[in-house]
């Protein structure tokens, strides 16, 4: 009854153990806040990146999703070259960063109204992950300096 006893309290505490253990490691031990920004520069959307300078990559994606109830996530945009992104640096379709070539494959309908943009990157195609995306009830609206940040506030500065 002893033994019965102190395995039933060695096994409870190992249990308590492992959650504790569970809840800390979904914790970010370092979150992002705000690592890039949107704005619309001459009708096209430009980005900020406002993280510290990433590794190397090789390949970046651009999509979009409109808020029809029949819409789909469409390709705006791939591009493949080497490029790095330090904070400040602002990149867009028709400007990439580093050695980056972009293919348009459908424009980011400027003027449409509610749209949701996914920016992600990586060393390949087959290796990307998602950097950002952003709801915007009109694109047009951050014509002028306004810029969008990844929580969803809007600042006057790109990294603001």
């Amino acid at each position: 009854m002893l033994i019965r006893r102190r395995i039933m309290r060695l096994a409870g505490g190992v249990v308590a153990g492992l959650s504790v253990g569970l809840v800390v490691a979904c914790v970010p031990a370092d979150p992002i806040q705000d690592p890039i920004s949107l704005t619309v520069l001459d009708g096209i959307p430009t980005f900020a990146w406002c993280g510290a300078t990433t590794a190397p990559k090789n390949y970046m994606k651009i999509d979009y999703r409109t808020f029809d109830p029949d819409s789909q996530i469409t390709t705006s945009a791939k591009g493949t070259g080497a490029y790095v992104l330090s904070r400040g640096e602002q990149f867009s379709i028709a400007d990439p960063p580093g050695e980056l070539t972009m293919v348009v494959e459908n424009e980011i309908p400027t003027t449409y109204g509610s749209i949701r943009l996914f920016l992600a990157a990586g060393a390949s195609e087959k290796s990307i992950s998602t950097l950002a995306s952003f709801d915007v009830d009109d694109l047009a609206d951050l014509e002028g300096g306004r810029w969008l940040q990844a929580s969803g506030t809007v600042t006057e500065s790109p990294c603001g």
